[in-house]
């Protein structure tokens, strides 16, 4: 095996893994309410993900501000349907997502050109993956980070939010790619 392979295997991983930490953190600092708990970690993991993982810092910034921005809207809707509620939400703005699930969708766009490479440009399989949301917000609920709505209507609800958030996402990928 090839020290280069070796290398970007370590990358990978560390991409993987990383946003797995973050992922937790998050978690975390929902049920003990201290949104430094999010902050650091992501804010670590990003400023080393930048600097070791990533090739092109501007377009993964870029796309890192639209997995952002979708973050806003998706889990702010969510919230303000009352399909989920979550645990450190803003005392003066309670619909509106919370600096961990934040966080969350920022490490999550760090993958997207890493460990989710593999699902580049495979739409059904990214739809697939959107259906399946609602088990990290049932994860969540376990860890008392959130509370989700009983009833099929609410999973297929953030389950078609997803669905589209990760095309748009995916799309968006594949067009920085290309420039």
């Amino acid at each position: 095996m090839k020290l280069s392979s070796i290398f970007n295997q370590l990358k990978i991983s560390f991409n993987y893994f990383g946003f797995t930490i973050v992922w937790f953190c998050c978690a975390f600092s929902a049920k003990n309410e201290n949104f430094l708990l999010a902050i650091i970690p992501t804010t670590i993991y990003i400023i080393i993900h930048l600097q070791i993982v990533s090739k092109k810092k501007v377009v993964e910034l870029k796309l890192i501000s639209l997995s952002l921005f979708l973050g806003i809207i998706v889990d702010s809707l969510l919230s303000w349907l009352g399909i989920v509620k979550y645990a450190g939400s803003w005392e003066n703005f309670p619909y509106l997502s919370p600096i961990w699930i934040l966080c969350m969708w920022i490490g999550f766009a760090s993958q997207i050109f890493h460990s989710l490479k593999f699902l580049r440009g495979r739409f059904l399989l990214i739809g697939f993956y959107g259906i399946l949301a609602p088990l990290a917000y049932i994860g969540g609920e376990k860890i008392q980070a959130v509370q989700v709505s009983a009833g099929m209507a609410n999973m297929v609800i953030i389950s078609a939010l997803w669905v589209i958030s990760l095309v748009i996402l995916f799309k968006f990928a594949e067009c920085l790619n290309k420039r």
